[in-house]
């Protein structure tokens, strides 16, 4: 058993955040936490022993172009979290720092670099990453000093390798599906959705995940079918991004409703009213909203986009529509495939999930990795 720190620097409790917390609740390890001082994530990590981080930083300044001031303000923050991170592996005897999300690799490893050679650094990449971008160089230098990477499909395996990225140093570990079956109902929106094919979009308001695709969709199936309507249901991540899909919307006068910031019980709830998921990203390594559906009996269908082969098999556990497929094609495979009977499919989904996504086994591979670092 190993004393490890687990570093999460997100202002947000995302994807990430949320996979992580079987493994916080059950590991063989002995935890202290070090998390962002916002309240959300404060309170979604208030159950384990930690602290929190001072300051907030924002990963984002290593893409985009903010100056001579920009870069060293975030450099600088990032050296107080690693002054903070060396004061609490001081009073705590840590040997490994376990970085949760795509970005906590940077801090994780400056403490390395500036405070302590012989601490074990495990990388868990959320995300793919551009090839061409500064957070891949990043990654490709530092990687020297990460001894393990983490990835949660083959898909953010290979990405990494393009990267540079040894095969020997990356273990890929599964998502696991929450399973709780908590319901906290949404007010008013049954009577809405009665007598209604519901379509199911989950997850953040941006580019990557393309909600726009997602009303294209419903729209087109409108033309068809009068009874469809779109509940979306995701974090504004992207202001801008989430008023152009507002506006589209109402202009084309497509059947929808929008939520958000809704919490675990109440997307629980969408669930268990809606018929299907659609996931139309444009980039997802391994989408947790499709584990969530299969586990609650809800159909998927899926855009054929990075990790999602490795959840679903074409026919036999979801549906996929190939990546550039013609939305009106879309539409009328969705409204053959709503119309079929699917009970051996949704079957077969949560038989899936009971032998390839639980927490028992996610749980046993990230111990095995954090033994296997002696």
């Amino acid at each position: 058993m190993k004393n490890v720190l687990f570093l999460s620097t997100s202002n947000i409790v995302g994807g990430a955040e949320i996979v992580s917390k079987p493994w916080l609740e059950n590991t063989i390890h002995s935890l202290i936490t070090l998390t962002s001082i916002d309240d959300t994530s404060k309170k979604f990590f208030s159950d384990i022993k930690g602290y929190n981080i001072k300051k907030r930083y924002y990963s984002d300044i290593i893409e985009n172009d903010n100056g001579i001031k920009g870069k060293m303000s975030f450099f600088i923050k990032n050296i107080k979290t690693a002054s903070q991170i060396n004061k609490i592996i001081n009073n705590n005897e840590v040997k490994a720092i376990y970085a949760n999300n795509t970005a906590d690799f940077f801090p994780a490893t400056l403490y390395k670099i500036i405070y302590n050679r012989n601490i074990k650094i495990i990388s868990h990449i959320h995300d793919m990453i551009q090839i061409d971008t500064k957070r891949a160089k990043i990654i490709k230098f530092l990687n020297r000093d990460i001894n393990m990477f983490i990835t949660p499909s083959n898909a953010v395996k290979e990405n990494l390798m393009d990267i540079g990225i040894p095969e020997n140093k990356i273990k890929v570990v599964y998502n696991s599906v929450d399973n709780s079956k908590t319901i906290k109902k949404i007010e008013g929106l049954n009577k809405l959705v009665r007598d209604k094919i519901v379509l199911l979009f989950i997850g953040a308001y941006n580019e990557r995940k393309n909600a726009i695709d997602f009303l294209k969709i419903v729209k087109a199936l409108n033309s068809i079918d009068d009874k469809y309507i779109g509940i979306l249901a995701g974090r504004i991540e992207d202001e801008e991004y989430y008023n152009k899909i507002i506006n589209y919307s109402k202009v084309n006068n497509i059947n929808s409703i929008f939520l958000d910031n809704l919490s675990r019980s109440e997307i629980n709830y969408l669930y268990s009213i809606g018929n299907i998921l659609i996931l139309t990203s444009n980039q997802d390594p391994l989408p947790t909203v499709i584990l969530e559906a299969m586990y609650n009996n809800v159909l998927v269908f899926s855009r054929n986009v990075d990790g999602v082969k490795e959840m679903i098999k074409d026919g036999e556990s979801g549906y996929l529509y190939d990546y550039n497929e013609n939305i009106h094609e879309i539409a009328k495979k969705l409204n053959r495939i709503i119309k079929s009977n699917n009970n051996d499919i949704l079957k077969n989904a949560y038989i899936d999930i009971e032998m390839n996504f639980t927490n028992k086994t996610k749980i046993r591979l990230i111990d095995e990795i954090i033994d296997y670092l002696e």
